[in-house]
């Protein structure tokens, strides 16, 4: 089963965002599909856009956001459907720089982040999407932290 939803996607070199329709697939069991509020574009992903870092087109960028958490895969123990949750980058979790506590230098990262099989958002959610699926290690419940804020 699929959803449908509405991506900006870079679909040449150094191009415009272009809004189009796609459709992404259900959350596999160790991910977490989230309604996006907020998508921010890093330094990274400018990169990614003017093809700096090689990667394949069209691409979907925006893999930090904030939103609220709709549908859980089947082994997803950390977050539930209708908890708050901040997103950020990948990390592998078992490579030397994971594992000294420095997932920021994650050797795999930009092959998570940016096109490969194991991507992190293994469709085309990202910004100007409201839906976005990512792996359930990179999505980190913030109601504990913000619970007094209204939803």
């Amino acid at each position: 089963m699929t959803v449908k939803v509405r991506v900006a996607a870079i679909e040449a070199k150094a191009g415009p965002f272009v809004f189009r329709e796609t459709e992404m697939d259900e959350p596999r069991s160790d991910e977490v599909l989230v309604r996006v509020v907020a998508c921010g574009i890093c330094h990274t992903d400018a990169h990614v856009r003017n093809q700096g870092y090689q990667t394949p087109l069209p691409i979907v960028l925006g893999h930090e956001g904030a939103g609220v958490v709709e549908k859980v895969g089947a082994d997803v123990e950390r977050v539930k459907p209708g908890e708050r949750v901040a997103m950020s980058f990948p990390s592998c979790g078992r490579c030397d720089h994971c594992l000294g506590g420095h997932p920021a230098y994650c050797v795999h990262n930009l092959r998570l982040c940016f096109g490969a099989s194991a991507c992190i958002y293994r469709s085309e959610p990202g910004v100007g999407s409201p839906l976005r699926l990512a792996t359930s290690r990179w999505a980190n419940s913030t109601d504990d932290a913000l619970g007094s804020l209204e939803r």
